[in-house]
């Protein structure tokens, strides 16, 4: 419960960062195949 006050207790801002952090790392897999795939083609 004392990680649910924290999170929304942070600044949006903070919150904005971490998230995006998250996304592009759960996305970077992705983004990375992709590139490669491109490169290959080339």
């Amino acid at each position: 419960m004392n990680l649910v006050l924290g999170v929304i207790g942070l600044p949006l801002k903070t919150v904005g960062i971490v998230g995006g952090l998250f996304v592009i790392s759960a996305l970077a897999p992705s983004i990375l195949a992709i590139l490669l795939k491109y490169k290959k083609v080339w």
